[in-house]
């Protein structure tokens, strides 16, 4: 049942990290929203430690309301996992991928005009945030689903 290995998922997710191995998964995509020295910090002592500074690292979001910082991390998470099912094109981790990082920062777009390849242009997507006034453009240049940033627009 799909409903219930999703739901599943997303509990899973939202817990703490119990070994080094998540820890670890946990703290690579912080880079989007974390300087180097606090990754660099983040992957340092034993697991008890990094642990212990990577619950402090989202407290510290949060301004040290315990029930805020939960929510951050997993609103944070739910776009990396969505990042990871959908943006990958198929190439890694869609974490990694260039909309996977602006999904994970922005959030979902407000709209996707999909532009399918014609004979003179590859597959193109714009995305728009229209409260943000940003426009992203992503142009599969190979037709391979990896979608590369190639423009970054403010409209206002």
């Amino acid at each position: 049942d799909e409903s219930h290995s999703e739901a599943a998922f997303q509990l899973l997710r939202s817990s703490i990290p119990s070994n080094l191995a998540e820890l670890n998964q946990e703290i690579d995509p912080l880079m989007y929203i974390a300087t180097p020295e606090q990754i660099t910090e983040l992957k340092k002592g034993t697991f008890k430690e990094r642990r212990e500074r990577f619950l402090d690292f989202w407290l510290s979001r949060a301004d040290g309301n315990k029930r805020k910082a939960a929510a951050l991390r997993e609103e944070f998470y739910k776009r990396v996992d969505f990042a990871n099912l959908h943006l990958s094109g198929g190439l890694g981790h869609g974490w990694q991928s260039d909309r996977g990082r602006i999904y994970i920062i922005y959030g979902p777009p407000d709209q996707v005009e999909t532009h399918q390849e014609d004979f003179t242009t590859p597959p193109y997507q714009i995305w728009y945030y229209y409260n943000l006034r940003l426009e992203f453009v992503f142009l599969d240049e190979f037709g391979t689903g990896d979608y590369r940033l190639v423009q970054t627009s403010s409209t206002g």
